[in-house]
């Protein structure tokens, strides 16, 4: 889950593989978009240069860059040694856009990226 960049709207992903869109003023789900991924999101963050994009996370493997005006997959990016493995994995963005962050937590408290 994430914050717009304007702090009027909250992005969540779904273990139906959908991303939802919700109004912080009235909360109230003002989009869907569904079947971004093949089984669940698992991390969902705002693109931090622009308010368009969010950068998802999905148990296929998949990350994607999805453009909310569209409702579409702008970009995809996977790779046959990559795995989301738990449902709590998280993806995220460097603050200039530029690259892409995939982690997760270790029961132990570590962390792995």
């Amino acid at each position: 889950m994430d914050v717009s960049l304007d702090s009027l709207t909250v992005f969540s992903g779904h273990m139906d593989g959908g991303i939802r869109l919700w109004d912080v003023r009235s909360g109230k789900r003002v989009l869907d978009v569904l079947s971004m991924h093949e089984g669940g999101v698992t991390s969902v963050q705002c693109h931090p240069m622009n308010g368009n994009q969010i950068l998802t996370n999905g148990r296929d493997s998949v990350l994607r860059v999805v453009d909310v005006r569209t409702c579409t997959a702008v970009q995809s990016l996977g790779h046959e040694d990559f795995r989301t493995a738990f449902n709590y994995s998280s993806c995220g963005i460097s603050p200039d856009g530029e690259l892409s962050i995939i982690r997760f937590f270790l029961l132990g408290g570590g962390m792995c990226t």
